[in-house]
């Protein structure tokens, strides 16, 4: 019974805001450690939108996906569609 009184205690799951906020952190690092341009950050956000609108889509109940599923869709996709757009003028 002693020994059960120095066992180690494994540490706390992190909350969804810590792993978010270490998420974040790496990403915010890597860009910095990388010297990501403006326009690799307007590309990559505008895809990061995309999936945001395709997750909170999937949160949607199902009475109301048909139409606002098809709306954040479409706005997401413009979003990512005008970048591309703007990249391909560019390139």
């Amino acid at each position: 019974m002693a020994s059960s009184l120095h066992e180690p205690i494994p540490p706390p799951e992190p909350t969804f805001e810590e792993l978010l906020y270490k998420m974040v952190s790496n990403v915010v690092d890597k860009a910095i450690f990388l010297n990501v341009s403006e326009g690799m950050l307007k590309y990559d956000t505008a895809y990061v939108e995309l999936m945001h609108a395709v997750e909170r889509a999937m949160e949607i109940p199902v009475i109301e996906i048909r139409e606002d599923i098809a709306e954040l869709i479409v706005e997401a996709y413009s979003a990512f569609e005008d970048e591309i757009t703007r990249r391909e003028k560019i390139g």
